[in-house]
């Protein structure tokens, strides 16, 4: 088995590919789709994913990255906690909230397993962030304490070279 790695898996890179002996039908394309930062895999653990799915709306956000200079230049954990509180708002504590989707990059698989992936521009480079959090189900809610964020710093040209290498999916 050969998977397809677009992009410095040492700065960031998507690791796709479909796995032949986990689709019936070819249907749904079921392979593995993970992100790594600096060397590091989110989710960090290999699952299934229906690639049919993920691939075509993750190529459309990666090329349409949101620009905004005052969170492309805040502190790493305090840009990731805010990108992520516009995505998901806290409705238990604003019901007229809501979604922002424009820093989301993470396909929802990626989510299921609690890992998160933004970006933001300023222009002239994209900055993205991403964590793996812990959920807590007491209050239905992700824990933004004490999170590890990874960022990295990519041209608009590298990253649209890795979505243009989603094309073939």
């Amino acid at each position: 088995m050969v998977i397809m790695v677009l992009g410095d898996p040492d700065y960031f890179s998507i690791f796709c590919e479909t796995i032949k002996e986990w689709n019936v039908d070819g249907a749904y394309g079921n392979g593995i789709l993970l992100f790594c930062l600096n060397g590091q895999l989110y989710p960090p653990e290999i699952m299934s994913t229906m690639l049919n799915c993920e691939v075509w709306p993750l190529k459309g956000k990666l090329r349409n990255i949101a620009q905004d200079e005052q969170m492309y230049s805040m502190e790493k954990e305090k840009a990731f906690i805010e990108m992520f509180n516009v995505t998901f708002p806290d409705f238990l504590e604003d019901e007229s909230c809501n979604n922002d989707y424009r820093f989301e990059i993470s396909p929802y698989a990626l989510e299921d397993y609690h890992c998160f992936a933004f970006a933001v521009s300023n222009g002239k480079s994209v900055r993205i962030l991403a964590a793996k959090l812990n959920y807590n189900k007491e209050v239905s809610r992700h824990e933004l304490n004490n999170i590890e964020v990874n960022e990295v710093y990519i041209s608009h040209e590298e990253l649209e070279r890795i979505a243009s290498g989603l094309e073939g999916f």
